[in-house]
């Protein structure tokens, strides 16, 4: 199921990448409950071979309430001080070759598409 996240989070980069005058992101900031799981954001950086940074905090929904209510009420005068209180957790680094990178993803495509045949 990890893994499947990671290699979807692949396709739609690449879709967002192919359809988009988009430049590449030279890293990758991730939030939310998946977020909490080491094994998940080192393979996502493996995969993407991009760094993947993870807040203190990864718990976004409740921040982002916060952050909104602090800009509602004057504690932040704009959302460029508001980027200022975002802080690094971790950093996964990509430990992986292109080639690696590109022989797992097309591996995994195969897997899928066989899957899909045998059940539909």
């Amino acid at each position: 199921m990890l893994e499947g996240i990671v290699y979807r989070s692949r396709e739609v980069l690449e879709t967002l990448l192919e359809d988009s005058a988009t430049p590449a992101p030279v890293r990758l900031r991730v939030d939310g409950g998946a977020a909490a799981n080491d094994f998940l954001l080192q393979h996502l950086a493996d995969v993407l071979g991009l760094p993947v940074e993870r807040p203190q905090s990864v718990q976004a929904s409740a921040a982002g309430a916060a952050y909104l209510a602090g800009l509602a009420t004057g504690v932040w005068r704009s959302l460029d001080d508001l980027r200022h209180a975002w802080r690094s957790g971790r950093i996964f680094e990509p430990r992986w070759s292109q080639d690696q990178r590109d022989t797992t993803f097309h591996r995994w495509q195969k897997s899928i598409a066989a899957a899909r045949e045998r059940v539909f």
